[in-house]
């Protein structure tokens, strides 16, 4: 044994020497020697441990699913199709600012109008078109809670609008179809026709609001070009002013235009040519009027051509017709002093006097037609006199007039080109192709889509699967436990010398008795590493304790002495446990006197040991009557002179103690032995509380060589697997 009481590394490694053997794997261990990742018997393990719960957790959570699809409401969904192209056509020949951006990159076309499509702006389009904003019926078809009833007016309104808007939202959905322009609008709803006329709402609007976006798409370059135009305005405007300026300072005005209406000629030189067309026009007017005078001059009124085919005298002519039929008749049928030939007299009187007034006038005009023409003809010889004189002094004036004109000339070509592109603009910018275009209409659905019970609990079941499984993993965190020997070799510091296994339908002692049982192998196995645990072979005093009582440390100090003495071995137990003696039940002897009677000086050693109890060499020293405490016996120098004195007369001496927890008294052994091992019940204990016992001990006592596993029961912490496959056994020989 080395000074501190440590086990070489061979015996570290090899101290769990298994009793059975599965592949070249121990049956109680569970490290996977090829180095993967996942340890997929310690994981196999922690199913079987956790068994019940994970059945549990998977058969709630199937049985919740079943409840929530029975009274969930039937939910319809209805998808409208559209086909997006980023590519447009001009519906005008013109040059569209807007084509040249969209189409860019048909990617990032795409997604960006499906977030549109996904916007509140569009949700508020939608509400606004279906009229949902106007009462809580959309809301109640949506099984979504109202406004608060103590709003009014427009908090009322926009709380309305707030969860319309939201409902819309929450429940749309909005697909592009892989490698294609196809986008789906889907919407759900507890009403089939709800869902139907929303989709295609969202689609009448969308592709609305498309045209309406492509027209502002053009705006900045219009308000751009209105700008550019608004400055060749004024600038055409003051070139004009400064031209008329000079032209009225020097009396020049411009009337004539070329063929692009830009001033060309002064009012003089058209006012000349005008005039000398209208002269010659008064000349031969006045030449006609004379020879009409002069054909009607001597003439009757009433036979001139002129006064006969006037519409007036045509009916009066007629009216006189009538009226002498009428006096003609009444003279055949009346005397000429009846008032119906008198009447009949006078009234034809009357129209012959405005007949023959009617004539004068019409001859009258024609003499006054050729005496305006007369005056006329005059007036613009006149005129054409002035006007000739004037042009020959605007001509000298004329040299600056060109310049200005010339400069009114350029402006205006600016502007009227600088028009026709604000024009082509505003006209494009409404006018383009539109490309967006329905595929197919939302139809009304025939049936729900959901719930759908095998999906629903498909979904159960793997929702139920991860739950067990964090479920699983909180309880082994929470009852983290050292239960397996990888256990106790990856959480406790402290060498794992051996793990015994819980017996199965019998008791410790019976297994213990029978020599090829699982326990008596792991106790053989034990024995053994101990004795290879140093270069001096078995520690000549041992102590072997445990964290609380019942955990098997007695039992094994009983087979390990009933193995040291079947190996031929004097061996001394001693039952150190002054409150709770047990190892004199194993033994079958009295406890009426002991070591307790040793420290207390009322006996001797040699007359107190029990010699050659059971059928092995094995001499046993009882723990005595129980003291009132059993600290202060321990605490005296008569427990280390006789072990000191067991120790000179026996080959080994295996002390049985009280429990670690809450007692000094396995402290103070321990520091008066070669070697102290703790045994730890498989499963009892949380590694950081078997760590601090373990720390504890190790404190007081250096002789602390290791720890054995005991009650390991590999069925029950999912370890069946490997105990009851390929084991090797002992049998009879036949021969």
């Amino acid at each position: 044994m080395n000074a501190q009481g440590e086990l070489p590394a061979n015996a570290s490694d090899g101290g769990i020497a298994p009793t059975r053997m599965v592949g070249g794997t121990s049956q109680y261990g569970s490290e996977s020697g090829d180095g993967s990742l996942i340890d997929f018997v310690e994981l196999r393990a922690i199913v079987l441990r956790n068994k019940w719960w994970i059945a549990g957790t998977v058969l709630l959570t199937l049985i919740l699913a079943a409840i929530l699809t029975s009274l969930a409401v039937p939910m319809y969904r209805a998808e409208t199709t559209l086909e997006v192209d980023s590519r447009q056509s001009n519906i005008l020949d013109v040059e569209d600012v807007e084509a040249e951006t969209v189409g860019r990159d048909n990617s990032e076309f795409l997604q960006t109008q499906l977030e549109i499509l996904r916007s509140r702006a569009s949700a508020s389009a939608v509400a606004e078109d279906l009229g949902l904003l106007d009462n809580n019926a959309f809301l109640a078809t949506m099984n979504v809670a109202p406004p608060s009833e103590d709003l009014e007016g427009r908090a009322l309104a926009d709380a309305r609008r707030n969860k319309v808007v939201n409902t819309l939202l929450a429940n749309q959905k909005v697909t592009l179809v892989p490698q294609s322009r196809i986008v789906g609008i889907e919407f759900t709803s507890p009403s089939g026709r709800v869902a139907a006329s929303v989709a295609n709402s969202y689609a009448e609007n969308y592709i609305e609001d498309s045209l309406t976006r492509r027209f502002n798409v053009s705006r900045y370059a219009r308000e751009f070009v209105g700008e550019q135009l608004e400055q060749a305005r004024e600038n055409l405007e003051n070139s004009e002013k400064n031209l008329n300026t000079y032209a009225r300072n020097a009396g020049i005005i411009s009337t004539e235009t070329n063929a692009e209406g830009q001033p060309q000629g002064s009012l003089t030189a058209s006012t000349i040519s005008q005039t000398n067309q209208d002269l010659i026009e008064a000349r031969s007017d006045r030449i006609a009027a004379e020879q009409s005078w002069r054909a009607v001059q001597n003439t009757p009124a009433l036979s001139i051509p002129a006064v006969y085919s006037n519409s007036a005298v045509s009916v009066l002519l007629r009216r006189r017709a009538e009226l002498r039929a009428q006096l003609a008749e009444a003279n055949a049928r009346y005397i000429d002093s009846a008032p119906q030939v008198e009447e009949a007299r006078s009234e034809l009187s009357q129209i012959e006097s405005e007949l023959n007034s009617l004539a004068g006038e019409i001859k009258n005009s024609i003499r006054r037609g050729y005496d305006a023409a007369i005056g006329r003809e005059q007036q613009l010889e006149e005129a054409v006199s002035g006007l000739t004189a004037r042009q020959q002094e605007e001509q000298n004036l004329g040299v600056q007039y060109n310049i200005l004109n010339r400069e009114v000339a350029t402006n205006r070509v600016l502007y009227d080109g600088l028009l026709q592109r604000f024009r082509e603009l505003t006209a494009s910018a409404g006018l383009t192709g539109n490309n967006i275009t329905v595929v197919d209409e939302a139809q009304l659905p025939r049936a729900p889509y959901s719930p759908q019970p095998v999906r629903n609990m498909l979904i159960a079941l793997v929702l139920g699967l991860i739950l067990a499984g964090i479920v699983t993993f909180l309880r082994e965190q929470i009852l983290q436990r050292v239960r397996t020997p990888d256990d106790a070799r990856r959480l406790l510091d402290l060498p794992l010398l051996a793990a015994v296994p819980k017996p199965s339908g019998v008791t410790m002692a019976e297994a213990l008795e029978e020599n090829l049982s699982n326990v008596s192998e792991a106790m053989s196995t034990f024995t053994s590493v101990l004795a290879l645990s140093s270069e001096n072979g078995f520690p000549k005093s041992m102590f072997i304790t445990s964290g609380r009582s019942a955990e098997g440390k007695s039992s094994t100090n009983y087979a390990v002495a009933r193995n040291l003495a079947r190996r031929g071995s004097k061996v001394l137990v001693i039952d150190a446990d002054m409150r709770r003696p047990n190892m004199h039940n194993l033994f079958g002897v009295k406890n009426t006197s002991g070591l307790s009677d040793v420290l207390a000086g009322q006996r001797e050693l040699a007359d107190t040991v029990n010699e050659g109890v059971t059928h092995h060499a094995i001499d046993f020293l009882p723990a005595g009557h129980i003291p009132p405490n059993p600290v202060d016996l321990l605490s005296t120098a008569r427990l280390g002179e006789v072990i000191t004195r067991a120790k000179a007369r026996y080959d080994h001496v295996l002390i049985d103690g009280p429990p670690v927890l809450g007692l000094s008294d396995a402290l103070i052994i321990a520091s008066n032995v070669d070697a102290t091992v703790f045994a730890i019940e498989s499963g009892a204990w949380r590694p950081s509380q078997a760590r601090d016992m373990i720390r504890r001990l190790s404190q007081n006592a250096r002789s602390l060589v290791g720890l054995v596993l005991t009650k390991f029961d590999a069925r029950g912490v999912g370890y069946e697997y490997y105990y009851n496959e390929s084991e090797y056994e002992y049998r009879p020989s036949t021969d």
